[in-house]
């Protein structure tokens, strides 16, 4: 079993609110913490400050920063899912990639990879099923052999992009808990 600490991080905006989760899995796919945020309403002063900044600040500086500065077990490597790739770098020195499952044929290879691009990785974590696609920063080049090594050896016991989904609907549940009682 594998010693690695993965985080999984989502951040939403809904109605001008911002709302972001992050948990933490051990090698394995269990939950080992769960952290997230109560909704973020920037003023209209802000709004005009920050511009078109706001979001990218609010999702990473503002919840990304105070989710991971919060955990009391530090991942490996964040995956987020690749719909926001402005959310890519590091965040407290932890790489920062979005994943997604590639949808190409099988590599030939469990633990088999190829680069597409400097800042793509596709990994064959297990026989007979798609490949991951991580794709990286430009400031996370020097780290993608690390973040390589995590995906083959977690990827062998767990489906490396399911706890993605987990994290978003733990979400909703938190907002539409919210909005019930708020």
């Amino acid at each position: 079993m594998s010693n690695a600490q993965i985080g999984y991080f989502i951040c939403n905006e809904a109605g001008g609110r911002f709302i972001g989760a992050l948990m933490v899995t051990d090698g394995a796919g269990i939950p080992l913490e769960f952290k997230y945020t109560e909704p973020i309403k920037p003023t209209r002063i802000q709004a005009i400050l920050y511009g078109g900044s706001l979001e990218r600040y609010i999702k990473f500086e503002v919840i990304r920063a105070k989710l991971v500065k919060s955990l009391k077990n530090r991942p490996d490597i964040i995956f987020i899912d690749n719909s926001d790739l402005s959310l890519l770098g590091a965040c407290d020195g932890i790489p920062v990639v979005a994943i997604q499952k590639a949808r190409i044929p099988p590599l030939p290879e469990e633990g088999m990879t190829k680069r597409p691009r400097e800042n793509e990785l596709i990994v064959q974590t297990q026989d007979g099923i798609d490949p991951i696609r991580v794709i990286f920063d430009e400031a996370n080049v020097n780290n993608a052999g690390k973040i390589e090594t995590v995906a083959i050896e977690v990827g062998k016991q767990m489906d490396l992009v399911e706890p993605l989904e987990r994290v978003a609907k733990a979400l909703d549940a938190v907002l539409k808990e919210g909005f019930e009682s708020g």
